[in-house]
């Protein structure tokens, strides 16, 4: 085994795309996703700064003496933002017949607007063995 076979960080830079699947039909209608893996160090770099920044927080509240509980929303928003992160393109994506083209801040609204995408986008990013070529 290569060394550099285990380099899953390197690996995980490397764009993945996938047909979305809508749930209701279970039949592709040609948008496709390109997402980094888990392990990129986009996506880990992103993951430390937001968990850091609500660790901060609750040391912060925690030194006040005040309780601070995450609530639900904000776990949510975090895996929005996360699932977000992961996709660095796509195409076939159309609005009232013109294309929609990738910027972060529509991967946002995307995952923002369907949670189907979010969670499709999340296992593609999630599985390794999409980004590992084998030989």
């Amino acid at each position: 085994m290569e060394l550099s076979s285990l380099d899953l960080s390197s690996t995980s830079e490397n764009g993945y795309e996938f047909e979305f699947i809508p749930e209701a039909t279970g039949i592709g209608e040609g948008f496709f996703i390109t997402v980094l893996g888990k392990h990129a160090d986009t996506v880990k770099e992103w993951t430390r700064k937001a968990v850091n920044n609500m660790r901060d927080r609750e040391r912060m509240l925690a030194k006040k003496g005040k309780d601070d509980y995450r609530k639900v929303e904000e776990d949510e928003a975090f895996g929005i933002q996360l699932a977000a992160i992961t996709i660095i393109g796509w195409k076939g994506l159309s609005d009232g017949g013109k294309p929609v083209e990738y910027s972060k801040e529509m991967a946002l609204q995307l995952c923002k607007m369907n949670p189907e995408v979010r969670d499709q986008v999340s296992a593609a990013s999630d599985l390794m063995s999409n980004f590992i070529k084998s030989k």
